[in-house]
């Protein structure tokens, strides 16, 4: 069977479920979160369009599928432009979440039963941990009567284990439920797709076309902060990367476009990145930063060196992590004292809903509370929780995002939805030349979704190389832009090969090839490991086949 093939049946068996009508939900699910109360801003539904879906589904070549995309949406093959900026992303955002729809289609069971699992139904799944797109907390299970195919009851999942799930359902169906054989149908949160569809319908109008198609440079009347560059005294955090780019930032000359770090790999962008970060709150009484990433783990990592240098104190800054996270337990425990959950609605004043656990792991934080900390740290799809929480308008000043290159531009304007309309500064940190977003759908890969803010940026007008006009900044324009040169990970025979080969033969190793701890390890390593005779004493690269093992823990 060939591909066109393959993907055409995974398709058919997804219409069959997706596109059937006239179910209506028996009884709803209990939700894992606590009802809310008003809500300041609610984001529309944006349902896929039912014609998009029959070409996805219904479609059986892939090259007749594409061209009827192009036909009903000619916007898909023009070049991105303010005109068409939200509806492309929108059809883009759909495709890639009817593959999710299609995918989904892997967990369905046509009969099963659940089990008792103290306040739980569970249910197994084989191969639950290997599957992607995966299931995580808060998306829906409709188990259907096989007698009666109109009546459906909805669980909403509460764990995520090794090879099955823990759901709750409506407490009469819960009880009453006796072994019965169901057909169960999984569905994900649409929550996330929803947040990226009210940003990119948001942002034109609110940060305009000079945000994202910038043309050219515009200076601000004064500096955001008018500091002069001494590299002696600049460090907050380490004191041995060079301070420009903190310096260029904190001064904030440019109006209204992003200022962009370009760092390759092993330059220093995360350090650079917590440094800036640093010297905003250290330096700016009125900032309020939101720190932007595309996981969890770095996240992390930025939180645990905010920490570590000792520069903010608790209260001053805090880590924002999702429910998803404190269920699975994936909070690390050295973090736990400055994490929080968020409490979406606006509470009375008198309302103390905030729960403290004996971790010190805060649940439940309302606008009022997150708002009184200089440094939020989160991922930028839980930031755009923060959308809809009652924020006085303009609170949130700085945004730089972390990894910039790994992120979709839909998701990187959910947190940039955030920040003040006026004066405010969004630093997009990352290397375009190394891994893009992943997407699933080939249609959205192919017109072009991975492709990040980031960088479409640097092939705009004032993001360009020119030479002759900054030839002491690797080219660049160093009011918008700075790129990190000095590579503090790899010996200089495995760093000159990709500075030759990607950027430009600049970067400048700060590992020594004579005495460093990594040449020495590999004087140690060669003799025992590899034939040296004709090899340098240095040399750095090396492939040495291993037979391994996967495991996986089964609790």
């Amino acid at each position: 069977m060939d591909e066109d093939a393959r993907e055409a049946k995974r398709r058919l068996i997804a219409s069959q479920q997706l596109m059937v009508s006239g179910k209506t939900v028996a009884q709803r699910s209990e939700s894992i979160s606590v009802k809310r109360r008003f809500i300041k801003t609610h984001f529309a539904g944006y349902k896929v369009p039912e014609r998009l879906l029959q070409i996805v589904l219904k479609t059986d070549r892939m090259q007749d599928m594409r061209q009827q995309l192009v036909n009903q949406y000619p916007y898909l093959e023009e070049l991105l432009s303010y005109e068409n900026y939200a509806k492309r992303f929108d059809t883009l955002l759909f495709l890639e979440e009817i593959e999710y729809m299609i995918s989904f289609r892997n967990f369905d069971r046509e009969r099963a039963h659940f089990q008792r699992d103290r306040k739980y139904l569970s249910v197994h799944v084989e191969n639950l941990a290997e599957r992607r797109p995966s299931l995580v907390l808060g998306d829906s299970v409709n188990a259907i009567n096989p007698w009666l195919e109109n009546s459906v009851y909805q669980g909403i999942i509460h764990k995520v284990l090794f090879d099955r799930v823990l759901l709750k359902f409506n407490a009469s169906f819960q009880q009453q439920y006796n072994s019965e054989d169901y057909r169960l149908e999984f569905h994900f949160s649409r929550y996330g797709f929803r947040k990226q569809h009210y940003a990119v319908n948001h942002i034109p109008n609110y940060l305009g076309q000079h945000f994202l198609f910038p043309s050219k440079v515009t200076k601000r009347d004064n500096p955001q902060l008018d500091v002069q560059f001494r590299d002696d005294v600049m460090h907050l955090y380490d004191d041995q990367l060079p301070c420009w780019t903190p310096y260029k930032i904190l001064r904030g000359e440019s109006d209204r476009i992003p200022y962009v770090i370009f760092g390759p790999p092993g330059t220093g962008k995360s350090v650079t990145l917590v440094e800036t970060v640093l010297q905003l709150v250290y330096n700016l009484s009125g900032a309020r930063v939101l720190v932007g990433t595309p996981s969890n783990s770095s996240a992390d990592l930025i939180t645990k060196r905010i920490i570590d240098s000792n520069v903010l104190q608790p209260g001053e800054f805090i880590r924002l992590v999702s429910h998803n996270q404190v269920k699975k337990d994936l909070v690390p425990p050295e973090l736990m004292t400055y994490c929080a959950t968020i409490e979406i609605g606006i509470l009375d004043a008198s309302d103390d809903s905030i729960i403290v656990t004996d971790s010190g792991l805060k649940l439940r934080c309302p606008a009022n509370f997150l708002g009184k900390h200089r440094l939020t740290i989160s991922t930028c799809s839980t930031l755009g929780n923060f959308i809809q929480m009652d924020f006085p308008s303009g609170h949130f000043t700085h945004l730089p995002i972390d990894e910039a290159g790994q992120c979709t531009e839909p998701e990187t304007m959910v947190p940039i939805a955030l920040v003040a309309q006026k004066r405010s500064q969004v630093i997009l940190v990352g290397d375009p030349l190394q891994l893009q977003a992943i997407v699933s759908s080939r249609h959205a890969v192919e017109f072009g979704l991975p492709l990040s803010f980031l960088e479409r940026l640097l092939q705009t007008a004032p993001y360009r190389q020119d030479l002759q006009r900054f030839p002491d900044s690797s080219a660049y324009n160093p009011d918008v832009l700075t790129k990190l040169l000095y590579n503090y990970r790899a010996i200089p025979s495995i760093m000159s090969v990709y500075s030759r080969l990607f950027y430009d033969n600049e970067l400048i190793a700060q590992i020594s090839k004579e005495d460093s701890h990594e040449a020495q390890l590999l004087v140690k390593l060669q003799s025992p490991l590899f034939n040296t005779e004709n090899t340098p004493r240095t040399h750095g690269a090396f492939f040495h086949g291993i037979l391994g093992e996967n495991r996986q823990d089964m609790l």
